[in-house]
C-alpha cells in the first residue's frame, strides 16, 4: 500500500473476486491490515452478502464496500445497507460485455441486454447505490483504451457517480 501512499492515490478499490467465484470467507485480516496502512478511502468489494460482514468491514476504517454478484440474488441488500451506512459507503460494480454491438450482462444466471442494464441502475439508485463502477469485462487487460462508446451511453442516464474500468 505505501506505493499508493506515495503516489498519494485518490482512492483504491480493493476485490476479492475469490471470495464469491470459490464461496471462500473474506480475508478480514488482511482487509484490516489493508485499512490501517492506506492513506486514501478505501472501497472493498467480494463476497458480501451479510450485514454483519459488511458491519465488520467498516469497522476497520474502509469508506465504502461494493456490492456485484449479491444484487442479481437479493437487491434489496443494496437498500439495507444503504440505510444504515449511507449511500455515500454503498458502490454497485456491474460487470458489463459486449458481443457484437450488445452490451449485457451476465450474471447468476440472469441476462440484461442493454435496456434492462438502464432499468437495473435506475432501481439501484432508487435503492440507495451512491456510485457505480461499470467492469468493461471485454476490454479488460487489453490495453486498448476505455470504451468510450458506453461511456457515453452511460453519461446522461446515471445521476450519481460512476467509474469505468476496463482497457486503460
Amino acid at each position: 500500500m505505501q506505493i499508493f501512499n506515495d503516489k498519494e492515490a485518490d482512492e483504491i478499490v480493493i476485490y476479492d473476486i475469490n471470495s464469491t467465484n470459490l464461496n471462500n470467507q473474506i480475508n478480514f485480516e488482511l482487509i484490516k491490515n489493508i485499512a490501517s496502512t492506506t492513506r486514501m478511502p478505501l472501497c472493498y468489494g467480494g463476497g458480501l452478502n451479510k450485514l454483519n460482514d459488511v458491519q465488520k468491514i467498516f469497522s476497520f476504517g474502509v469508506e465504502k464496500i461494493s456490492l456485484s454478484s449479491v444484487i442479481f440474488k437479493n437487491i434489496n441488500f443494496v437498500k439495507e445497507i444503504s440505510n444504515i451506512f449511507g449511500c455515500q459507503s454503498t458502490v454497485v460494480t456491474l460487470d458489463i460485455n459486449l458481443e457484437g454491438d450488445e452490451y449485457f450482462i451476465n450474471k447468476n444466471n440472469y441476462y440484461y441486454n442493454e435496456k434492462k442494464i438502464y432499468e437495473l441502475i435506475n432501481k439501484l439508485i432508487d435503492y440507495g447505490t451512491g456510485e457505480i463502477i461499470v467492469n468493461c469485462i471485454h476490454k479488460d487487460g487489453t490495453l486498448k483504451g476505455f470504451d468510450t462508446i458506453l461511456l457515453d451511453k452511460l453519461y446522461n442516464k446515471i445521476s450519481i457517480p460512476f467509474t469505468i474500468v476496463g482497457g486503460a
